[in-house]
Formats: C-alpha cells, structure tokens, sequence
C-alpha cells in the first residue's frame, strides 16, 4: 500500500476516533489575549454596542411602537417625532396615505392636516390604493361600473375607521397644535385615545415659521399628546445628490435638527431621474434613528393605484430580541 494512502487512513481512523470522544467535529479554539489599543473598539465592543441599541430599539417598540411591512426599522414611536424627507415627485403624498390607510386597518387613531391640499386629493390616494382603481381615473371620474362598487365599499370601511381629516381651509402650526390637540381630548372622553398625527407637509407651514422653530414644536406635540407625529419635508432638488446618497448633512441644510426628532427617513424612486431603472422601484431608509439609523427597505410602487408593497416582510411573529435579556 502506498505509503501516502497509509499515513492519511491513519489520520482519519484518529480523527474519527476523536469525534466519537468528544461528540463533535468542531475545532476547539483557544482564547486569545487581545491587546486593547487607546482610540479603537474591538470587535466584542462594537458589537456588545450594536446589539444594546438593537435591543433597546426592539422593546421600544414592543412598548410603544407602531409597526407597518412598508415602514423601516422599529416602526412610528408614540409621543415622538419622524420626518420623512425626499425630493420632489418621489410619492410623499401616496406614502403617507399607505400609512394612514396601514394605521386605520390596524384599528388606530389618526388625525391628518393637509396645509397645503384639499383632504378629497388625498382620500383619492387612500381609495385608489384600498380598490386598486386608477388614480388618474379616479380624479377625472372615468371608471368601470364594478370600479365604482369597489369605492362605495371602500367608502363604507372609511367611515367606520379611525382617520379624522381637518376642515381648516387655511393652518399654520399653532393651529395644528390646537386641533390636534382638541382631537386627543375628545377622543379620550369617548374612551379612545389619538394613536397618530400625519402632517403633509413642513413646506406649506415654514412659510410662517422656521423649520427648526417647526420640528421643536411638532415634537412637544408628540410628547403632550403621546401620539406619534409623522410629517413630510420636500427638499429642494439637487443634481450633486441625487447622483449620490443623500446624507444627514443634506437633511441639516434643509433646517432640520434631528436632535428633536425620533428619526428622519428619506424616501426615493431611484427611477425618476435615471431611465434605466424602473419606476415601479423605490427604496425608504433611516438616516437618522434616536435608537439606531441604517434600517432600509426596498419598496414597489404602483403608480396607477399609488400603493407602496413590501414584497419582502418579516416572518410573522418573528422575535428581534427576548424583552428579558441583557447584554
């Protein structure tokens, strides 16, 4: 027998022994001193921090949190603040009526004010998604009969839901403050409470006031009310970014001062300014998160109905983190 043949049974008559001692083909790994150098973070400590801002953005949200398939991360947080930020013509309005629609389903409070928009354009957004009508036909009145069915349906579930759209013909934020809260009281003296306050969007209300101003008093609002404040910001279209990501630099141009808000999301259809991509495609991200930033989501959109589709949710009853463990 060749010698090579002989040495290499040998060794595997050996190893197979030592797996049928120890009960396991693993290799035991002795531990290593590491050195710990002054201005570096080894690997244990950024992960032991990683994972303490994961946990403690998990059970946030288990105990205060709003979560939605089309919404990033831990989801809207109650008594706080997010901004969702984009360029113009990226689906601000259509996204935010995915979300009111997702809140009312889900047997949640809403309130919404529409600064600059009659509420008929955008319960047009939340009809065309719910029936899966045109919109397009929708706001000219051209549809099929059975089109026509499916809206009266969807009519009668709006009815039955939580949405409480304000009739103010005109609003700056002093009035939003006292709507919104007005509606909380009233709510609560019928047993329910305000889960949420949408708000499309900043630009129409920092003709009045300053952004800064704006996001300061929109996050006591959360905080007074214990609803979660959700409102829109459109940033004025730049070349130079959108040719690269958008950073929180860009967001602080704009006037925002993330340190009032719980976070700032930035939506975008990559699609719009390159042909090359589809416009169907979309994509939201965290670019500020009080818990952790960096949550991102690749998003489908329907133009014609204006819906938004997560064709990738978590597992259901899918557990981040146990609510007991430490690290």
């Amino acid at each position: 027998m060749d010698a090579h043949y002989r040495d290499t049974e040998k060794y595997m008559k050996n190893k197979k022994h030592e797996i049928s001692e120890k009960g396991t083909s693993e290799p035991v790994i002795k531990p290593v001193a590491i050195p710990l150098i002054p201005g570096f973070d080894n690997g244990k400590e950024t992960a032991c921090s990683y994972l303490a801002k994961l946990e403690k953005a998990h059970l946030n949200t288990v105990e205060k949190g709003i979560g939605m398939d089309i919404f990033p991360g831990p989801g809207l947080r109650e008594g706080k603040l997010t901004i969702l930020c984009s360029m113009p013509s990226q689906g601000k309005t259509a996204y935010l009526a995915n979300i009111v629609s997702e809140l009312a389903l889900q047997g949640r409070n809403v309130g919404v004010f529409l600064p600059d928009m009659p509420p008929e354009w955008f319960v047009a957004r939340v009809l065309s998604l719910r029936t899966g009508a045109d919109y397009t036909h929708l706001r000219r009145g051209t549809f099929p009969r059975d089109t026509w069915i499916k809206l009266k349906k969807a009519e009668e579930d709006l009815a039955q839901s939580g949405i409480y759209f304000s009739q103010l013909s005109s609003m700056n934020y002093w009035d939003i403050d006292a709507e919104a809260s007005r509606l909380a009281t009233e709510l609560k003296k019928a047993g329910r409470k305000l889960d949420a306050v949408v708000i499309d969007s900043l630009n129409y209300l920092k003709q009045d006031e300053d952004v800064p101003e704006l996001t300061m008093g929109l996050s006591l609002l959360a905080h007074g009310s214990g609803a979660a404040v959700l409102c829109s910001l459109g940033l004025q279209e730049n070349k130079n970014i959108i040719k690269r990501q958008v950073s929180l630099g860009d967001i602080r141009l704009a006037g925002i001062n993330e340190q009032e808000t719980n976070q700032i999301l930035y939506l975008q259809r990559p699609g719009y300014y390159e042909p090359r991509i589809s416009r169907d495609k979309a994509n939201i991200r965290t670019i500020y998160g009080e818990d952790l930033s960096g949550y991102y989501l690749d998003l489908d959109f329907n133009n014609s109905t204006m819906k938004f589709t997560n064709n990738n949710p978590p597992p259901a009853g899918d557990v981040i983190v146990e609510e007991t463990s430490s690290i």
